[in-house]
């Protein structure tokens, strides 16, 4: 049976490469974004790409949670189709898992 609920919690995968810094926004309006890495190598994120001193890594198979105390309902604390961050693995190409929950 179909439910008539809205889809509150959505996957979606980017695919990245070393040559370039990949946006990543959630699929949806969010108040939660969880980044999960699905290659074998470490993945740089920036908030700002061109600003190495915003970067932090993200190691093979780890997971990073974004998560804000916005009241449901409220004006998104993560907009649907808008960077919250930009992503480049070390090296190669590879999958970077974004899950988002209204």
């Amino acid at each position: 049976m179909a439910s008539a609920q809205p889809n509150n919690w959505q996957n979606s995968q980017i695919t990245l490469s070393s040559v370039a810094w990949t946006a990543v926004a959630p699929p949806n309006n969010c108040s939660k974004v969880m980044l999960r890495n699905a290659t074998g190598v470490n993945i740089y994120l920036r908030t700002d790409q061109a600003d190495g001193t915003t970067q932090e890594t993200l190691g093979p198979g780890s997971e990073l949670l974004l998560q804000s105390s916005n009241t449901p309902g409220a004006y998104p604390a993560f907009p649907g189709g808008q960077a919250v961050c930009y992503a480049q693995p070390v090296s190669g190409t590879g999958p970077l898992i974004v899950r988002s929950v209204r």
